[in-house]
This record gives structure tokens, sequence and C-alpha cells, in this order.
């Protein structure tokens, strides 16, 4: 009787199939950071819906007591250059454009100069340009001022034999209001009235 018992060669790891897709796998990732890196070194990219920061916090504007009139919502455009893999990953929320107050001295419109910095941790790229290079910006004093509110009531009538007497408020707490608003807007308000058709 023969006992000799067969063993099954052992399998390289190149006959492994789930092993091969897996090598593959990060061979060609290798690959494709190391093409990345030397066969495109720098590239240009335009980002987007950048916010366009307008900080008064101890300039001469907040010593004059002046504010922005208006809202704010201006966006920039900002255009930066660098390797590919860190400029491929840029986001608006990654960049900061500010606008230069050097100029304002009192109230009025100006013309305010926008310069971009890196806003976050990423470093490794410049900024080229920032689109609009300027914006159009409104400094005022503001001020609080109370007013009596007129009552009006239009298309009212009294019939045959009756007066129609003039419109009032009938509650005191809300027979006034404060309003607060840029000084040159404030000035030519002269009364607040309520109407009512």
């Amino acid at each position: 009787m023969n006992n000799k018992t067969e063993v099954a060669p052992k399998k390289s790891l190149l006959y492994n199939k789930k092993a091969m897709v897996v090598l593959s796998a990060l061979l060609a990732l290798l690959f494709w950071v190391v093409i990345t890196i030397t066969q495109n070194p720098t590239r240009d990219i335009t980002i987007d819906d950048v916010p366009i920061t307008i900080n008064t916090e101890g300039t001469v504007i907040s010593e004059l007591g002046l504010g922005i009139v208006g809202e704010h919502k201006d966006q920039a455009t900002v255009r930066v250059s660098g390797p590919s893999y860190i400029v491929s990953g840029l986001k608006s929320s990654d960049i900061t454009v500010t606008a230069s107050l050097a100029e304002v001295k009192s109230a009025g419109t100006y013309e305010l100069e926008l310069t971009a910095s890196r806003g976050s941790t990423t470093s490794g790229y410049s900024i080229l340009s920032v689109k609009p290079s300027k914006i159009k910006v409104t400094f005022d004093a503001f001020d609080t001022n109370s007013f009596n509110i007129v009552p009006v009531a239009n298309g009212v009538s009294a019939v045959n034999g009756l007066v129609a007497e003039s419109a009032i408020i009938t509650d005191s707490e809300q027979s006034a209001i404060i309003v607060t608003g840029p000084h040159s807007e404030m000035q030519k308000i002269a009364t607040v009235k309520a109407i009512a058709d």
C-alpha cells in the first residue's frame, strides 16, 4: 500500500486575484500622484464667490461713529496659481478678501481697494489677482430719532348728518416709532404716517 499524501504547492501572491487587484490599485494611485506632481507642477485656477470682508473695528471709521450704509453682499473672484494637487482642492472659504479702509477719513462714498490672502492653513500657492479690484461703499453716521405717528385713513367718509373726525391711534404705546438710519437719510424724514385704506 502506498501511504504518500500529496501536498498542494503553495501559490505565489502573483496568482492571488484579490491581492493583485489591491496591488494594482495602489500602484495606479502612486503613478497618478507622481505624474501629477512631476508633469503638471503648477496650475492656475479661478475661485468664485469669495466673500468680501470690511472690518471697521479699531479704525478711524469706528472712532468717528460711522457705519456702512446698506447691506453689503459683494463677492470677489480670485485667481490662484500653484501645484495642481494643492489648488484643485481650494474652496472660497480658503481665501480671505479684505477691503482697505486707509482712504476713509469721513462720511461719504469711497472706492475701496481689495486684497486677497490665504485664509486657511493650506499653503504652497500664490494669489494672482482679485476681481473686482475695487468696490464702492458708502459710510455715514447713524442717528436714532423718535417720531410721532400721524394716522391717515384713506377713503373714510361719514354718512349724511354725521361728521368724520381725524383718524387717531387708540393704542398709546403704538403712537410713536423709533427709527435708526444714516444721518443723510434721517434728515429727509419729516413725518411717519400709519395709513389705513
